[in-house]
This record gives C-alpha cells, structure tokens and sequence, in this order.
C-alpha cells in the first residue's frame, strides 16, 4: 500500500519547477504588478500547499491589510504581498500570500508558502471594490 507521503520528494521539484511559474519579462508597461500569467495554476498549487484553513463570516478590507503587517515575517526577501480569491460553491477562498522583489510567492523551508487560506462567506465592500473586476490584489 503506498501513502501519498512518499510521493512528496518527487513532486515538489514539480511542483516549484521554474516551467509551472513564468519569469518576468525585460519590459512591462505595468511595472510593479507581479507576473502571474496563469493565476489558475498559481491558486490550484496554492490549494494545495495550503492545508489548513481558516474560517471567517465577514472579511473586511481592513482586516486583509493589516495581516500583511502582523504576520510579515522576517525575511529580507519579503516585498510585497498578493490577495487572490477563487470562488466556488461553499464562498469564496482567498489566499494572502508574500512576494518576492520578482512577484513570486516565498515558502517556508518544509515547502509551505507564507501567508494563509481563508474561506470567507462575505468580504466588505471596500475589499469587493480592492479586486475591481479581478481575483488579484498586490499589496506593496
């Protein structure tokens, strides 16, 4: 009988290889703003790395922004952070996640990104308006 366990040390160089993420290109009209091409792909890896999740009814603009300053850890690689949300039938996931200078998320050694999955069943209006249309917030 196999455990999925075993299979850990083979996927992660999969899971973090450099074809899943692209790099940033030379030039961009929108500097600043992270390459996340295929946020798809980045929320279905972070669903993954994300085991635990929290439960919250209402989450607010506030509160979203002020995890960024409470749980910033100290890591010099740390520029920003990035609030992606994916809605299915039980609400909405949002994931905070911290960037690097290159817009790419920060993990922990055991291979956990740092940051937090929160299944919200409202989000304020100032956060619903913070999205603008998309599932992507950067936090600078």
């Amino acid at each position: 009988m196999w455990k999925f366990g075993s299979f850990l040390p083979v996927l992660l160089p999969f899971l973090f290889s450099e074809t899943q993420v692209p790099k940033k290109p030379e030039k961009r009209p929108t500097a600043g703003v992270p390459e996340l091409i295929s946020v798809g792909n980045l929320l279905f890896r972070l669903v993954e790395l994300f085991r635990r999740e929290e439960t919250v009814d209402v989450l607010t603009f506030v509160e979203a922004i002020q995890f960024f300053s409470r749980h910033r850890p100290a890591d010099a690689r740390v520029a920003k952070g990035a609030i992606l949300r994916s809605r299915d039938r039980q609400g909405t996931l949002i994931f905070q996640v911290f960037l690097d200078a290159g817009g790419q998320p920060l993990f922990d050694l055991p291979g956990g990104a740092r940051g937090r999955k929160v299944r919200v069943r409202m989000m304020d209006e100032e956060l619903e308006e913070a999205f603008d249309g998309s599932d992507l917030i950067v936090v600078e």
